[in-house]
């Protein structure tokens, strides 16, 4: 029950945010410098077929830089960084469907702990797998961190290549 109600909150607080990962993800909310009318187009078609974004998109042939500040994410980069010391790969790519799964999937028998996101690096919308690490960050840096992700990522297809660069 407690989880239900943490996804809960994490989904409100995302809605109030501008969306955060979770809504630029699965297309749930209205994706900042779309038109209105793009934007209920884009929604009307990946609700009706569930698929990932696809169509509409920009497919870069290089690897699109994602930044992240180290001043403002200093746990998010650290943990993204753990995570290539682990093994995971630098270079990921976008993989919108099934994310939600991937996570709930990952994050089943890990608990919860007041105010702390549990943290996934790779995130689930850069993997194909559900294996990643997990790590607590404090609830305020992920949320944003993935805002921030979903942001600069929101105009690419599925399957578009990902990497980071850490400013300061």
């Amino acid at each position: 029950m407690r989880y239900l109600a943490n996804r809960i909150i994490v989904l409100i607080v995302a809605a109030l945010i501008g969306g955060g990962a979770y809504g630029y993800q699965t297309g749930k909310f209205e994706i900042p410098g779309l038109g209105q009318e793009k934007a209920t187009a884009d929604k009307a078609s990946s609700q009706k077929s569930g698929q990932a974004k696809t169509t509409d998109c920009e497919r870069p042939k290089q690897p699109v830089v994602v930044e992240l500040s180290k001043s403002k994410y200093p746990n998010i980069v650290a943990h993204i960084r753990e995570s290539w010391r682990e093994g995971y790969p630098k270079v990921l790519k976008i993989n919108r469907e099934g994310a939600d799964e991937r996570r709930d999937a990952l994050l089943a028998d890990v608990p919860t702990k007041d105010g702390y996101d549990r943290d996934e690096a790779p995130a689930a919308v850069l993997r194909d797998e559900v294996d990643a690490s997990v790590k607590y960050i404090p609830s305020s840096e992920n949320r944003s961190a993935g805002s921030s992700l979903g942001s600069q990522i929101a105009p690419y297809c599925d399957g578009t290549k990902v990497r980071y660069r850490f400013v300061p």
